[in-house]
């Protein structure tokens, strides 16, 4: 539904694995390893594609406005390797 690089939705379902289960009383330790996988499948199907992520981000924060320095710092943030964002 909507784009997302694989480091910034590991980081998305992590946050959510650890507060489901302090909401239910489990482990997250039973859950985490399961992220990576799914991570990978989504990267190898083609519903995670960090080249095209940092494609479409650089090219809207350009047309904010943001300096070169900036996006490099949002993207980065969000998990992209420095090679995907300087690539798009």
């Amino acid at each position: 539904r909507y784009a997302s690089s694989s480091g910034n939705l590991k980081t998305v379902l992590t946050r959510k694995i650890k507060r489901g289960c302090a909401h239910h009383g489990q482990n997250p330790d039973d859950f985490l390893p399961l992220l990576d996988p799914l991570i990978e499948r989504y990267c190898q199907s083609g519903l995670l594609d960090d080249a095209v992520y940092a494609d479409g981000r650089v090219g809207a924060l350009r047309r904010q406005g943001l300096s070169r320095q900036a996006i490099m710092q949002k993207l980065s943030l969000k998990g992209l390797a420095a090679a995907d964002i300087t690539a798009a």
